[in-house]
């Protein structure tokens, strides 16, 4: 079983410098990861009721500038499989497609993983001055897809994402720059996205890095088409602790 278990200082400055107040990109030593590669599939390919958040979606257009450009696919037909080994053996088989996929309940499907919820519960449920949160969650976004397929959208999650597989750009507007329900939100269009990229925050993430971004902040996350993968620890708040 794996035990992830960060030194206290980064517990302290996720405290006292980032939790719910700004954005950060850290480091992720392999030998200390959260998650593994190999954990994550195995979660995602193991047999079991999927979760109603789940998704599969690809591209049915070169261009995708709509949630209507991308169709649903069957997890159950076309994610991950026991037989292909890994992510390498799922990607070659559907390769030359651009899509995506979400899965949750990562440690449900994967015993190994659950003490991740129990450990960041443990350390950030209960930071003063901060809204407690309602759920923890575990999940995983792999795919090929070239932005969120959902464009620039927030979520009521505080959210840890490491990158396992790739590189992805996670493009991040402090939560009053949009107001909600703006025509330009919710759109994987990449002029829309060129059009506030000046203004966004931008986090690199690659294989031995992590990003933390707060519940609130709109995002999009950009890849350049090839494959990638990451795990994530979320914690999802209800929107009236939030004030929305």
């Amino acid at each position: 079983m794996m035990r992830y278990e960060p030194d206290g200082q980064f517990w302290d400055a996720v405290i006292s410098e980032y939790w719910e107040r700004s954005p950060f990109v850290f480091e992720v030593p392999g030998e200390d990861a959260p998650y593994t590669a190999q954990a994550v599939f195995d979660a995602v390919a193991a047999d079991g009721p999927r979760d109603r958040l789940d998704w599969m979606h690809l591209a049915a257009s070169p261009t995708p500038s709509r949630v209507r450009d991308y169709v649903p696919l069957s997890l159950k037909q076309l994610g991950p499989r026991t037989e292909d080994g890994d992510w390498g053996g799922f990607f070659q088989r559907l390769r030359g497609k651009e899509f995506g996929l979400n899965v949750h309940n990562l440690g449900r499907r994967n015993p190994d993983l659950a003490q991740l919820a129990v450990l960041f519960d443990e350390h950030l449920s209960h930071v003063p001055d901060s809204p407690t949160p309602r759920r923890w969650e575990l999940d995983t976004f792999a795919g090929t897809y070239r932005a969120t397929p959902f464009g620039i959208h927030r979520d009521n999650a505080s959210v840890f994402s490491f990158c396992l597989l790739g590189h992805r750009t996670v493009m991040l507007w402090e939560p009053d720059y949009f107001t909600p329900g703006q025509r330009d939100l919710t759109k994987p269009d990449a002029d829309i996205i060129a059009k506030y990229a000046p203004d966004a925050r931008a986090l690199e993430l690659r294989p031995g890095l992590g990003a933390y971004w707060p519940s609130g902040y709109w995002h999009v996350v950009l890849s350049d088409g090839n494959p990638f993968v990451v795990g994530q620890v979320s914690a999802y708040y209800d929107p009236a602790d939030l004030g929305r």
